[in-house]
């Protein structure tokens, strides 16, 4: 398993897709109690497409709008001193 150069055996499918399910339902499970939803209603929004801001605020996967210079003002405000994003101030 790993090499690109060959098709996945039907056991070595099996497992990868194991695996994504476990990852897929931690995330649904994270997002659900992040955001104090069900995960029915978290499962129905994660279907691997992207959304807008507008969107993820009116399905309340997001807290507010903003940019960098929000994220820059909030963190700092968090860390009570100036922040530093990473490729972006560096």
């Amino acid at each position: 398993m790993g090499n690109t150069n060959k098709p996945l055996t039907p056991a070595e499918k099996k497992i990868l897709m194991s695996q994504v399910k476990m990852d897929y339902d931690l995330f649904v499970q994270m997002v659900a109690d992040g955001r104090h939803m069900s995960t029915t209603t978290v499962t129905k929004l994660s279907d691997g497409t992207s959304v807008t801001g507008p969107v993820a605020l009116a399905d309340g996967l997001i807290d507010k709008l903003g940019n960098v210079d929000d994220v820059r003002d909030y963190l700092s405000q968090r860390l009570g001193r100036p922040a530093v994003i990473c490729g972006i101030d560096n």
